[in-house]
């Protein structure tokens, strides 16, 4: 348990020293990169959020639709089995 603690420690300590020593030199050119990256991850999440929710709200009128056929099914079933027994 020691050793893992220990290495992700130091693991954690030279991935600080490596943006440290990045920002340095290449001057946050490599961090805005990462950044213009993320965007296009958020927009492309924000886009199938929006995707999701037409699905939903299509689904409700769907659902709304099934639920009203399956009670003019069930109607006509009735009256069937009425028309039966006279």
């Amino acid at each position: 348990m020691f050793k893992l603690i220990f290495r992700t420690v130091i693991i954690t300590v030279f991935l600080i020293f490596l943006s440290v020593a990045l920002a340095l030199w290449k001057g946050g050119e490599p961090f805005r990169y990462f950044g213009e990256g993320v965007m296009v991850v958020g927009k492309s999440i924000m886009k199938f959020g929006d995707l999701v929710d037409d699905f939903v709200s299509g689904s409700k009128k769907i659902h709304k639709s099934y639920n009203d056929l399956k009670g003019v099914i069930i109607n006509d079933d009735k009256k069937a089995k009425d028309w039966k027994d006279k």
